[in-house]
């Protein structure tokens, strides 16, 4: 760390970094996903939405402790690969949100925290500056996303935890999988923008979803610069895809209009909409195109 800053960090520490740290770690998340060792999310509303990486949530599903307490079952609400985040409800979760930053006013230079549990190790805080503000394209997907690059000590563990300003304000969502030998984040407005569409749409179609390659006679058919449709791999029982005849393992490529090439554009294209709406729906079954007339459902608000 560059002597600039630890000079700062000396000075905050006789100001009271120990409480700004103890705050962040009030909203800290333990999240266990079955033997697959732990990640760190982070309380970002009141009700029990915690926000982590997607990784550290897309083989199983979630346990969720804050600062040591009771473990409760989470249900993941929202998901996006390919910028790494997750929305998950914790049921019965009644603690304080942390607060958040402002990630479009950082500074290159500016000293920040990330608080982790690097190895198991629950609560584990490190610090350093912020090394460059950008954008880094994601191979498997082609899609560049928003980051932070950071000198902070990440360590598997540390995925899906707040990296924190010096007055404990979230500025991004640390990620292990994107980026290369520097502590890496996803800036806190693309995380706020996420959280915004997931929740505050009103209308649902009753799907999970993830990105998927469309086959390459598909590509001809759809016409236009798409190469990914999103693969049903949930729904909602009862819920309005359900009741369409949509079936997991369905590629769905376009509704009504809207390109469907990333779980942040049905979330868009939703959120355009209002419950009752009939939206069409086009498709992939195995090689054969389907479209499928859908009477959108009010979304399931947390409790």
């Amino acid at each position: 760390m560059r002597s600039g800053a630890i000079s700062g960090l000396s000075s905050l520490v006789a100001g009271g970094l120990d409480d700004v740290v103890r705050s962040v770690q009030r909203s800290l998340a333990l999240i266990r996903c079955g033997g697959s060792g732990v990640g760190a999310g982070i309380v970002w509303r009141s009700r029990g939405i915690v926000v982590t990486n997607y990784h550290v949530v897309a083989q199983s599903r979630p346990c969720v402790s804050i600062n040591g307490g009771p473990e409760h079952d989470a249900r993941p609400i929202a998901l996006d690969p390919e910028i790494d985040l997750a929305v998950l409800h914790v049921a019965g979760l009644d603690e304080q949100p942390a607060p958040v930053g402002d990630s479009q006013a950082l500074r290159v230079g500016q000293l920040v925290l990330a608080v982790g549990h690097p190895w198991g190790q629950p609560g584990v805080v490190t610090a350093g500056i912020i090394s460059s503000l950008g954008k880094l394209l994601v191979r498997r997907t082609g899609v560049e996303v928003p980051i932070i690059r950071s000198d902070v000590v990440l360590a598997p563990g540390n995925s899906g935890g707040p990296l924190v300003d010096a007055n404990g304000a979230v500025i991004g969502i640390n990620t292990m999988i994107i980026g290369g030998d520097q502590g890496i984040a996803i800036p806190s407005q693309v995380a706020s923008a996420f959280i915004t569409a997931a929740l505050d749409r009103e209308a649902a179609l009753g799907v999970g979803v993830r990105p998927a390659p469309l086959p390459q006679p598909a590509l001809a058919h759809v016409g236009r610069q798409q190469v990914r449709g999103l693969l049903v791999i949930e729904l909602q029982p009862g819920g309005p895809a359900a009741g369409a005849g949509i079936q997991p393992g369905d590629i769905l490529v376009d509704l009504s209009g809207a390109a469907l090439d990333s779980p942040r554009a049905l979330m868009e294209a939703l959120a355009a909409r209002r419950p009752g709406e009939r939206v069409a729906l086009s498709l992939l079954r195995g090689d054969q195109w389907r479209r499928a007339e859908v009477d959108l459902t009010r979304l399931e608000r947390a409790p």
